[in-house]
């Protein structure tokens, strides 16, 4: 146990919101005020500084944390309490998000400030003891996504103590919550009064109680009494307290001999009275910003480091290994050994990055020439590395460790896929005490054995090193050898050009305002626009209105983001943004980091007209250059000139305009007659007519003449109410009781919205039919995919011809670089399609293309896409935040110094989403964009997986137009779900397999594939969430015709049955489970790539408690239904149809939900669809959809016909 003697807090609370979804919270100031009275009061807290904080922005309030943590020592306690609203991102990652004045629900993620950045911060916080307290709703949520050694928080009372974790040193982080991440918490009554949990917090430290006997109050101390009051009062609350790296008691005040009266402390200071920043965390320069991502790709580099480099870049520790175990002296550093001071000296002077790794790996079939002889050079890395600064005490200098011990990217690289690294990843964590070699030296004993596969060529023994480094030995593994490095240059990596192109960037920083790059960060610029009049959209594949949407925004603005889910149409997007661009005269470039999303839009290119797109990037696709280049010189003069083709076009294009327009008409009638319609019978009700009594009184009234006579009533104030009551008498409405001036204002309203309805519904009876209006919107949609092709067709001929000189100059180009050439020859070739790490292939002028499209970027990272943004003047970035996403190895103190030594601000980078470590080249975009485009129309997936992908993931808005007529295996049940109980057992790398679900799923591709039981051509799948489960099950089925694969290798691809094996079983670590829930990319990537069934081989001990597992249960099991209240036009529906043969009501047809099938003797059912009117939606769009859904439900097969039912219908008499 140990008591800081410098002890700092910081107390920020929110009391105040500009969004009228956030109460205000009297009690906040109290909090604040309390709080802040027990940790001043030398005889409770005796803190050294508290700081009080009231009413901050977002912005201020990532400041203020920032400022606060990296001011702290090694040597204090540093208290963050926060009390103030809360939330948590349900809909997407599910991260807590603390509540800010400013904060916008609509944009929470970019308003509030996330878990994750304080996370950071914590984390490179130097304080030796840090203590988070969290007064909000749903503030358990926090620990959700918090880095904990036990993945539960638990609460004390009643359950299992917090799990005490064996950290390297006593310095860990306590966070504890005012209730559990799915409940609320509560404020006090007024302004004078604390919360319920603050109050109990003061109490405690107050009146000495938490103490229990001791003379102190630690944190643990403090939350169990705490649980204990809550729980027993009944407060609807129940506090939560996670630990990481915590070994030891952190004493948070002093146990006073008597209640304290408490003093009043200085009023907080207000987010509006701080002083305006000091532009530390404004936006950096371009140069700095391209410093930071280069300084990140190089310590995330898998970089390996050469045996000949011994005292260049790395040296040998003799003796004991002490920095990676903590044994360090009393100021928490050591000394520099002798044979490692040069290179100490020489990395200050080149303020190069120090790191301790052990012990060393070497791979023998791992060798690099040496620039010097060319002679090859051994190469290896430790298995564990841990950063080293160097700090200065007395005059000379010592060596300090910070942060965690990590894995070597280059090791994970070599030995792991992806998604291996990102799971162990995420779940390693040392488990040896300070000082503790022969811990430390089993824990890598296991590491290597059990997750890594690497062999110890000698036994590690930490107490006693190798002075030297075995590469001798023939034999790949472990060596008893640490040492201090320097992280090798990563130029000559994988990313090598991408570094190059970075380099260039920086060079050309005074260009990026014209680019396509200027639209991201760090300054707005003013964009530069096209004349959307002047856009010729041309689309010679289905094109819906949000699609056309965002290929009109990519032609016209800087920047475009688009969210494509699966199953929207994203490929056939980018080909129709392709050809519009090509048939615009525009050069466009089409990238990802992806290389199947790549291929996918340059083959369906293809498939349009070869040597549309050229297709280039490494050694192997050099090939498809040429052949893609060798067919525009081939071909020949086009059938239709340039202008014909673009005319008939433009005559297309205003036909597919008109049948909007006449559907705009329709929908909107549609609309108005039931506003109307619902306006008649709300004025009945506050009349007490009924419907029979409103037919009787229009029948023997003519409404006009009835709207007049009210009026005439109402003329005279002075006569009004006896005129009022006569004629209410006349129409036999003679009703003491009722106001007669009030009752004939109402009669004079119904009767004029009598004769509204009549007029209305008498224009209806000439509308065209539904069939009809379908009909002509095919046949238009159909004619400008015609046209487009042949527009598409005869300009790329026209342009390779025209410009087959420079064509053929960049064929027969042989030596030096070919960057003139391949410039010259976007003339006659002006679409092509690269990875990104390709894109030097093209050069660094800015603006090259007038286009680029990067796929994928939610996979992307943000420097991966910056010289892709260059090359361009506009840009359309697509990815899905709710696939997967981009992985970063790096650990947070590595991502620290990279700001440090770019001084690049992390309040900026979270502000702006511009994170290496957190964020992708798709959130950066969105955040520049102010949001991007949503791709809402599905088409891939039976409608009942895309439904369970839609609610689950998509809050719902996605419509689903899946037509299951074209499906090539489609069931009566397209969700199955296969009751597997079995054990987990453990494989390699920290993964799992199930053994029984290994046979499950082998039984079941047996059944499938028997003769006769499907189709043929249908396509299978297995996926699951682990590798070492995909390859046993691989090596089970022994077959080639049945895809094997985990989630990662599944993303672009797609099969018409899709067996799911989840793997995880009762006996499996809660932890280890939770991974897998909290994953949901990895869950929409999975369920989403089944086009007509899903079959999940899982336990439903394990997955009927979890959300996901109880949505696919639901989907499986038909979804029980669930009593919910009849809306007026369900019942008005029932009404209709209730006198049928045999009517359901609320069941599918064809997988699509349907109000009503009524079946009838004959052997024919009618589906019908109810259609509530556009209301705010876009009416023309709304209308086509509910035809197309009507469509979708027509059955031949089975005899069933498809209507729409326009709800104002349901009011005819």
């Amino acid at each position: 146990m140990s008591r800081m003697t410098r002890r700092r807090a910081l107390l920020i609370g929110n009391q105040t919101y500009v969004d009228a979804s956030f109460d205000a919270l009297p009690s906040v100031r109290a909090d604040l005020a309390f709080v802040g009275q027990v940790l001043d009061d030398r005889r409770i807290g005796g803190f050294t500084e508290v700081r009080r904080l009231m009413d901050l922005s977002a912005d201020q309030m990532r400041e203020a944390i920032y400022d606060f943590l990296q001011d702290s020592r090694d040597d204090e306690l540093a208290v963050l309490y926060f009390s103030g609203h809360g939330t948590r991102a349900i809909d997407t990652t599910g991260e807590f998000h603390f509540i800010a004045t400013d904060t916008d629900t609509r944009r929470l993620e970019h308003t509030a400030v996330r878990a994750h950045y304080v996370n950071d911060q914590l984390e490179q916080c130097l304080a030796a003891q840090k203590v988070v307290i969290i007064d909000s709703c749903l503030s358990g949520g926090f620990a959700t996504g918090f880095r904990t050694s036990d993945p539960t928080p638990k609460g004390a009372a009643g359950e299992e103590s917090v799990k005490q974790v064996s950290a390297l040193e006593s310095r860990g982080v306590y966070v504890v919550s005012s209730s559990r991440a799915g409940e609320r918490s509560f404020a006090g009554r007024d302004e004078s009064e604390p919360s319920v949990f603050t109050n109990v917090l003061v109490e405690a430290l107050r009146t000495g109680e938490a103490a229990r006997g001791r003379t102190d109050v630690s944190v643990k101390d403090l939350f169990e009494y705490v649980n204990s009051k809550l729980r027993s009062n009944g407060a609807g609350q129940i506090p939560v307290i996670s630990a990481s790296g915590v070994d030891d008691r952190i004493v948070l005040a002093s146990c006073p001999q008597a209640p304290i009266d408490l003093t009043p402390g200085p009023p907080p200071i207000t987010g509006s009275d701080l002083p305006v920043s000091s532009g530390k965390s404004g936006p950096p320069a371009w140069t700095q910003l391209l410093d930071y991502y280069s300084h990140c790709l190089r310590a995330e580099s898998d970089s390996w480091l050469s045996a000949d480099d011994d005292g260049e870049t790395y040296v040998v520790l003799e003796d004991s290994e002490r920095i990676l175990v903590g044994d360090m002296d009393s100021d928490h550093s050591i000394a520099v050994p002798a044979e490692a001071g040069d290179l100490v000296a020489e990395s200050v002077t080149g303020h190069q990055q120090l790191w301790a790794g052990y012990p060393a790996v070497v791979v023998q079939h791992r060798v690099q020439r040496t620039r010097r002889n060319n002679r090859a050079s051994k190469q290896f890395a430790p298995l564990l590395i841990r950063r080293v600064e160097v700090v200065e005490s007395h005059g000379t200098r010592r060596l300090s460790p910070v942060g965690p011990p990590i894995v070597h990217p280059a090791l994970l690289s070599e030995f792991m896929t992806p998604d291996e690294a990102t799971v162990f990843v995420q779940t390693f964590q040392p488990h040896w005490h300070a000082g503790s070699r022969a811990e430390m030296a089993n824990d890598i004993r296991q590491i290597l054995r059990n997750d890594f596969e690497i062999t110890q060529v000698q036994e590690l023994e930490p107490e006693f090193l190798e002075s030297t480094l075995d590469i001798d030995t023939p034999t790949d593994g472990a060596r008893n050898a640490a040492i201090l490095f320097r992280m090798p240059d990563a130029d000559s990596g994988p990313n090598k050009k991408l570094l190059a192109d970075l380099r260039n960037l920086r060079d050309k920083v005074a260009e990026i305002p014209r680019t396509a790059l200027g639209a991201i960060a760090p300054a707005t610029v003013s964009a530069q626009r096209i004349d959307g009049n002047a856009v010729r959209v041309v689309t010679p594949l289905d094109c819906n209105e949000a699609q056309e949407a965002v290929i009109r925004s990519a032609m016209t603005q800087p920047l475009t983001v688009a969210t494509g889910p699966p199953g929207t149409g994203k490929s056939q997007l980018v080909v129709n943004l392709v050809a519009t661009a090509v048939a615009n005269a525009h050069t466009v470039l089409v990238a990802s980091t992806n290389n199947r999303a790549v291929d996918e839009v340059w083959e369906r290119c293809e498939q349009l007209l070869p040597g549309t797109v050229i297709r280039t990037g490494n050694f192997d696709n050099r090939g498809n250059e040429q052949a893609g280049l060798t067919n525009l010189t081939r071909l020949t003069a086009p059938d239709t000139n340039i202008q014909t083709a673009a005319l008939e076009v433009d005559y297309t294009n205003e036909e597919v305009q008109r049948r909007r327009e006449l559907l705009d008409d329709v929908a909107r009638a549609e609309q108005r007659l039931l506003d109307i319609a619902r306006h008649r019978v709300e004025l009945g009700d506050k009349l007490d007519l009924g419907d029979a009594q409103c037919r009787t009184l229009f029948e023997a009234h003519d409404p006009q003449a009835l709207v007049r006579r009210c009026r005439n009533a109402l003329r005279f104030a002075l006569f009004a109410k006896w005129r009022s009551r006569r004629l209410m008498r006349r129409l036999g409405i003679d009703d003491e009781a009722r106001d007669p001036r009030r009752t004939v204002e109402l009669l004079a309203e119904l009767a004029h919205a009598e004769d509204a309805w009549r007029q209305a519904t008498a224009d209806q009876t000439s509308r065209i039919g539904d069939d009809d209006l379908l009909s002509g919107v095919h046949q238009a949609a159909e004619s400008t995919r015609t046209a487009s092709r042949r527009l598409l067709d005869s300009t790329v001929r026209t342009v390779a011809q025209t410009n087959r000189r420079y064509i053929d100059a960049l064929l027969n180009h042989r030596s030096g670089s070919d960057w003139a050439v391949r410039t010259a020859a976007l003339r006659g070739a002006p679409a092509w399609a690269v990875t990104a790490l390709s894109a030097r292939n093209f050069p660094p002028n800015p603006g090259l293309f007038d286009l680029v499209v990067i796929d994928e970027a939610s996979q992307c990272s943000i420097p991966a896409v910056l010289p892709l943004l260059f090359r361009a003047k506009r840009a359309l970035v697509i990815g899905d935040p709710m696939q997967l996403d981009h992985i970063a190895t790096l650990d947070v103190q590595a991502a620290t110094a990279a700001e440090r030594m770019a001084d690049v601000s992390p309040v900026w980078l979270d502000r702006n989403d511009m994170s290496y470590l957190r964020h992708s080249a798709f959130h950066a975009a969105a955040r520049a964009a102010g949001g991007s485009l949503l791709l809402d129309e599905h088409f891939r997936c039976h409608p009942t997986i895309a439904a369970t992908a839609n609610n689950l993931f998509y809050n719902g808005r996605l419509t689903v137009m899946t037509d299951v007529r074209k499906l090539r295996a489609p069931a009566e049940d397209a969700v199955i779900w296969h009751r597997t109980e079995g054990t987990a057992e453990r494989a390699k790398k920290g993964s799992w397999t199930n053994p029984a679900e290994i046979r499950a799923v082998t039984a079941l591709v047996t059944q499938l594939t028997q003769p006769g039981r499907l189709p043929e051509n249908v396509t299978i799948g297995v996926v699951t969430p682990y590798r070492p489960q995909a390859d046993a099950i691989r090596k089970r089925l022994g077959r080639d015709d049945v895809r094997v694969g985990t989630v990662h290798t599944f993303q672009g691809g797609e099969c018409d049955i899709i067996i799911f094996s989840l793997v995880a079983a009762p006996n499996m670590p809660r932890g280890s489970i939770d991974w897998i829930d909290k994953q949901p990319h990895l869950w929409n990537v999975a369920i989403t790539r089944a086009r007509s069934q899903l079959h999940v081989i899982g336990d439903e001990r394990v997955w009927q408690q979890r959300r996901i597992g109880q949505e696919l249960l639901a989907a499986a099991t038909g979804r029980p239904v669930e009593t919910q209240p009849s809306s007026e036009l369900t019942k008005l529906l029932y009404r209709r149809l209730r006198n049928a043969t045999e009517t359901d009501f609320g069941t599918t047809v064809l997988g699509h939900h349907t109000d009503a099938v009524a079946r009838y003797d004959d052997g024919t059912a009618h589906a019908y669809v109810l259609d509530p009117g556009c209301a705010d939606a876009r009416p023309a769009r709304h209308l086509r959809v509910m035809l197309e859904q009507t469509r979708l439900r027509v059955d031949p097969d089975r005899r069933t016909h498809a209507h729409r039912v326009p709800a104002w219908q349901l009011y005819l008499d």
